[in-house]
């Protein structure tokens, strides 16, 4: 089971550093860790709507001073990494809370947009389907931990170990323990073809939302 300090450390053992105990500890490797350890995250879920970090919330009104445009206002979660669908409440009644977006692809979205931490909908009951930032990492798939380990290891790498050919390295299997990430994401959701094709394309090592799977 991973914590912020075992994929520290995992990110160290790549780079060839020493490993920590602490965050708090007086190390550059626990100073650069902690400097990029949320960024890095951040960018992770950004990539992908992982099934364990999809959550659904009933939006709260807000303000709509855009009404000729917008049937409403709603404020932005403070948790979203990325937001994944916009639906009527109408539209998933008895569905229940944890139906993922892969089941959400098959209900109907509503037009929405997004500026200054407002989503405009055309719906007056919103449900946002998104990637929350709001995770524990004792939760995350193996293969997650692996790539967020490279991941934060591409960003640690400069201050600590001062190489370029490193870093450059170090991005390129970042980028290919993500894609096997994404692969193993979709194989953990409900099979169908539209989702075997893309599984079958990261593995081929083509983009999954190069297939023209827009969010």
């Amino acid at each position: 089971m991973a914590d912020q300090i075992s994929i520290c450390n995992q990110a160290l053992a790549e780079i060839v550093a020493e490993p920590i105990e602490s965050l708090n500890e007086e190390s550059l490797g626990a100073r650069e860790c902690g400097r990029y350890y949320e960024q890095s995250l951040r960018s992770m879920l950004e990539a992908h709507p992982w099934g364990f970090a999809t959550r659904r919330a009933t939006l709260p009104i807000s303000i709509n001073d855009r009404p000729a445009e917008w049937a409403a206002a709603y404020a932005l979660p403070i948790d979203v990494a990325k937001p994944l669908k916009v639906m009527s409440a109408a539209t998933i009644t008895g569905l229940g809370a944890t139906i993922g977006w892969w089941l959400d692809d098959d209900l109907p979205g509503v037009t929405y947009a997004i500026e200054n931490n407002l989503i405009y909908a055309q719906s007056t009951d919103a449900v946002l389907a998104y990637t929350t930032t709001d995770v524990n990492a004792a939760t995350f798939p193996a293969r997650f931990v692996d790539a967020f380990a490279f991941e934060l290891a591409s960003r640690i790498v400069m201050p600590i170990k001062k190489s370029r050919e490193m870093k450059g390295d170090l991005i390129k299997q970042a980028e290919a323990a993500k894609q096997r990430a994404m692969a193993d994401d979709l194989n953990r959701q409900p099979a169908n073809d539209m989702w075997i094709n893309r599984v079958q394309a990261v593995r081929d090592g083509g983009d999954f939302y190069g297939m023209g799977w827009a969010r």
